[in-house]
């Protein structure tokens, strides 16, 4: 839900994605700077900073697929991640992904911050895939960067599944 303020335009892309511009500050709680992205009615992401469009542009993407949930190289990874872990948004494949691995008795889960004066970095946990929002940062240590950048959260083994993912946010 927006916050207090008005929604002065609204407009519609051929991905079926909802641009949302006016006075309000947040959705859902999270900043919007006045501009939102709607895909399916979910809140996408806030505008994407120009330190985002201009690596997206020095990159080679293609103007209409430089969005953060666009995959302009079609390997499954959203432009926005493969920003956040320093891979190419035009070269396909999953290396530099986040490497899962279990170590004294703790799930842990390493990735490369690239971009950390830009976006927010959290890994979240969930038991139940099939639960959307189930995810959550309870019981997880998020890591401090070493000074290469690659930080590892980790969450202790209990019974049952464990799922890890990174969410990555451009900074307010």
């Amino acid at each position: 839900m927006f916050n207090a303020g008005r929604i002065n335009a609204i407009t519609t892309d051929s991905l079926g994605r909802i641009y949302v511009g006016g006075s309000f500050t947040t959705l859902d709680e999270v900043s919007t700077s006045n501009f939102a992205i709607l895909a399916g009615g979910i809140f996408e992401s806030r505008i994407a900073p120009t330190a985002f469009l201009s690596a997206m542009a020095t990159a080679g993407v293609p103007a209409n697929q430089r969005g953060p949930t666009d995959d302009s190289d079609s390997d499954g990874i959203p432009n926005l991640l493969e920003y956040a872990l320093g891979l190419s948004p035009t070269g396909s494949g999953p290396g530099g992904l986040p490497v899962p691995s279990v170590v004294a008795g703790n799930l842990s889960f390493s990735y490369l911050r690239a971009q950390p004066d830009v976006l927010d970095y959290v890994v979240e946990s969930t038991a139940d895939l099939s639960a959307p929002n189930s995810w959550t940062t309870n019981g997880i240590d998020q890591g401090t960067p070493a000074g290469d950048g690659v930080t590892t959260a980790t969450i202790p083994l209990g019974t049952g599944p464990r799922f890890l993912h990174l969410r990555v946010t451009f900074k307010p």
